[in-house]
């Protein structure tokens, strides 16, 4: 990492040589030359809701750059995921996005994700990232109710009335409620 009296907007070429413990010296790597630019700060709070197999994100743009000198100009996000906190996050944009709020979906409901965002700055030819967003944690929830029973019969016998349906076919039904109206 080269920190050492870089300037904002200069171009700066590199190349690389390796020594062997003889001290011996390669031939330099192809050059590589980036313009320098000053990366904007982290986003501001990140903030998610969990939906139906689905993590809506939103956050607030930085305002100044980390040399604290205002931001100008337009920014590009991109939102990582992890499925654990000590895991490394991973993009899920495709592509830098210019919208502050994100939905991610296709998710496995009731498992926990963890995301942050990092602003990217393009100015001068240069692109600059910004440090990660502190992370926060998102689950998805099971929004869909059960569908009804079918085939309620009821039969009548000596002072009870027995009831009996087909089973609502979805898993995660944890039992049932049974309503009387007495006429």
């Amino acid at each position: 990492v080269d920190r050492k009296d870089l300037i904002d907007g200069r171009r700066y070429t590199y190349v690389v040589l390796a020594t062997d413990s003889r001290g011996r010296t390669s031939p330099p790597s192809p050059r590589r030359s980036v313009v320098y630019i000053v990366a904007p700060e982290p986003p501001g709070p990140l903030s998610g809701e969990g939906g139906e197999r689905e993590a809506r994100l939103a956050w607030e743009p930085p305002r100044r750059l980390q040399d604290g000198r205002p931001l100008t100009g337009a920014l590009t996000y991109e939102v990582l995921r992890a499925v654990s906190p000590d895991a490394p996050p991973v993009p899920v944009t495709a592509a830098p996005i210019a919208d502050p709020r994100y939905t991610d979906a296709g998710l496995e409901n009731e498992q926990t994700y963890h995301y942050a965002v990092r602003a990217i700055r393009a100015d001068a030819g240069g692109i600059a990232q910004s440090d990660l967003s502190p992370p926060i944690a998102v689950t998805p929830r099971d929004m869909t109710l059960p569908s009804p029973p079918t085939g309620l019969v009821v039969l009548p016998s000596a002072g009870t009335a027995r009831l009996a349906w087909q089973a609502s076919p979805e898993p995660d039904v944890a039992g049932y409620v049974i309503y009387r109206e007495g006429a």
